[in-house]
């Protein structure tokens, strides 16, 4: 009779992470490593670890609180700086609606203060309202400049 051969078989060891599928939003299906329940860390691998001493965690607590810090002074600045472009000196009285067949002149004759010509009164709205041209359309808003 002939012998059997031995097959000699080593056991790996088993992964310390494996994959697992973990469901997720449907927008983000992707396979996510979660630590699968193994054999505890070796003493080599205890030995290499540290924990965070005090120290540290300040460090850590003040870098957070510097950043922190620094975007809102940024945020602070940035805001500032847009709204210091706004021009907040221009005065107005008042609205006028323009009705059909108005013009400009019509609407500066007509709420001129006393004693304020015409012309002015006109070259006041023009420029209050930045209007490039004689003709309004009908029913527009006017601002009226205060005096």
């Amino acid at each position: 009779m002939s012998a059997q051969p031995t097959i000699d078989v080593q056991p790996t060891p088993a992964p310390r992470w494996t994959p697992v599928i973990v469901p997720v939003t449907t927008s983000e299906r992707r396979a996510r490593f979660v630590p699968a329940l193994t054999a505890p860390p070796t003493a080599a691998e205890v030995a290499t670890l540290r924990p965070a001493t005090r120290a540290s965690a300040w460090r850590r607590r003040i870098g957070a609180v510097a950043v922190l810090v620094l975007l809102a002074f940024l945020l602070t600045v940035a805001i500032g700086r847009v709204t210091a472009g706004a021009d907040l000196a221009d005065p107005v009285a008042g609205t006028v609606t323009v009705g059909p067949g108005e013009t400009l002149w019509d609407v500066a004759a007509a709420t001129a203060p006393a004693g304020v010509d015409t012309r002015q009164q006109l070259e006041a709205i023009v420029d209050l309202n930045g209007f490039d041209g004689g003709s309004v359309d009908p029913w527009t808003v006017i601002l009226l400049p205060a005096r």
